[in-house]
């Protein structure tokens, strides 16, 4: 999870029982992760769970090659932060407080550059429902929900095991 923010979709990912490598940029988010992966650990009943999910601080675009580079980057997940909808309501309250302290970010155009270059088998970004693709990219699928799609690029077969 190249853009873990909150690690909600890390959870997600780890309890569909894949092994997870959250990447955070920002120091304070990244420290608030630190400290939930911390307290989970210490609870006996979820060691083994947290055993498989980890963090990096630091920009994906620095560590992604490292972990490419041991051959652990099988699929790489981006949620960059959605633009400005435009629409009179706003988003939850935990999501303002994280725009506040966030941003928008930029277009994403580098981070999905560089995770299409390294990923093993596939790149997804989740965006919003009606949003365009990320970096204007068109994906070999999109799965789309009530207000979320998911953008998949195949870069090849995954091997069967």
């Amino acid at each position: 999870d190249a853009t873990a923010g909150l690690g909600r979709d890390s959870v997600i990912l780890l309890g569909a029982g894949y092994s997870v490598t959250m990447i955070e940029e920002n120091a304070v988010v990244a420290a608030l992760l630190d400290d939930a992966l911390t307290r989970l650990r210490a609870e006996f009943s979820c060691a083994a769970f947290a055993a498989n999910l980890s963090l990096v601080a630091g920009r994906a675009e620095q560590y992604l090659p490292e972990l490419a580079a041991t051959g652990h980057a099988d699929v790489i997940y981006l949620d960059p932060m959605f633009a400005v909808s435009g629409k009179s309501a706003l988003v939850k309250k935990e999501m303002q407080l994280f725009q506040h302290l966030l941003g928008h970010g930029d277009d994403g155009s580098g981070l999905l550059d560089t995770a299409l270059s390294l990923a093993t088998y596939r790149v997804v970004v989740k965006r919003a429902i009606k949003a365009p693709p990320l970096a204007s990219r068109e994906p070999t699928l999109a799965v789309s929900g009530k207000a979320v799609r998911f953008d998949v690029y195949a870069l090849r077969s995954f091997k069967r095991r």
